[in-house]
This record gives C-alpha cells, sequence and structure tokens, in this order.
C-alpha cells in the first residue's frame, strides 16, 4: 500500500523536522541543522520549488551542485550538508512530503 503524498512547503517541513528532533537531540544540533536546512529553504525559493511532493533526485543532486558552488565548501563540509540533508529527506519520507528512498538520491562525498 503506496501512501498519497500530502502538499508542504519546504520551509514547514524544515520547522516540523527541527520540532521532531527536539526530542532526541541537544539544542547545538538543532542550531546546526536549522543553518544548514536553511540553504536548501533559500535554493528551493530560488528554484520555484513550493512543495516538497515535487522534490526529485535529480533536483537533489542539483542542490549538492549549487551548495558547492555557493558556499564554496571543502569536501567535509559539503558532506556534513548533505548528510543533514538526508536526514531531513528521510524524516519527510515519514510524513508524505516526498517520495519513499528520496533519501538514497541524496549522494554525499566520501
Amino acid at each position: 500500500m503506496s501512501n498519497e503524498l500530502e502538499p508542504i512547503c519546504p520551509a514547514e517541513a524544515k520547522e516540523l523536522y527541527l520540532r521532531e528532533r527536539q526530542t532526541d537531540a541537544s539544542d547545538a544540533t538543532i542550531e546546526a541543522h536549522d543553518y544548514r536546512l536553511n540553504h536548501f529553504v533559500r535554493w528551493c525559493d530560488i528554484e520555484d520549488i513550493d512543495n516538497m511532493n515535487d522534490l526529485s533526485g535529480r533536483d537533489l543532486h542539483r542542490y549538492k551542485l549549487w551548495r558547492q558552488d555557493d558556499g564554496d565548501l571543502n569536501q567535509v563540509s559539503l558532506k556534513t550538508q548533505m548528510d543533514t540533508l538526508r536526514v531531513f529527506v528521510r524524516f519527510c519520507e515519514t510524513i508524505d512530503a516526498v517520495e519513499a528512498d528520496l533519501h538514497t538520491s541524496v549522494l554525499s562525498p566520501t
């Protein structure tokens, strides 16, 4: 049985994610995730992605390239950014915001 996706904007999905993480993460971790995911929300605004349902693996790859260029990030910083995004996308799967297993499309440097 597949769940039907429910529309949600990136900023609202981020807020739900951060509120959920408050139950199992330190304040410093929440702040770090908030900071990292703000870049993703900003990118979604630039790309006119206003519904998480529309997010694809190709979009996630474009975000990775944009984030690397926009932030002039080294590999370690980019890995941290993408690992946070992967956890966020996995959470979005649980609230029917994105397609199942989309988190596997978040590629992170090794």
